[in-house]
């Protein structure tokens, strides 16, 4: 009977270390999805930057804007 009741235990400990592996391994994958995002965006915001100062530099020389 007692043997029965560890093997419960142990069976029960297994059961929750692979619920929290689980849970981290899921954090550790949002967290580096959003670190992928934080790049992206800095990417576009250092681009969008670029491009803001070349229109601002051609409207200052009198560059027109073609449509």
């Amino acid at each position: 009977m007692k043997a029965a009741i560890v093997m419960h235990q142990s069976e029960d400990t297994k059961k929750l270390a692979k619920e929290v592996y689980e849970r981290e391994w899921k954090s550790l994958v949002r967290i580096k999805e959003t670190q992928e995002l934080i790049e992206t965006n800095r990417r576009l915001t250092e681009r969008s930057r670029e491009l803001s100062a070349m229109l601002l530099a051609g409207l200052a020389t009198g560059f027109e804007i073609q449509e």
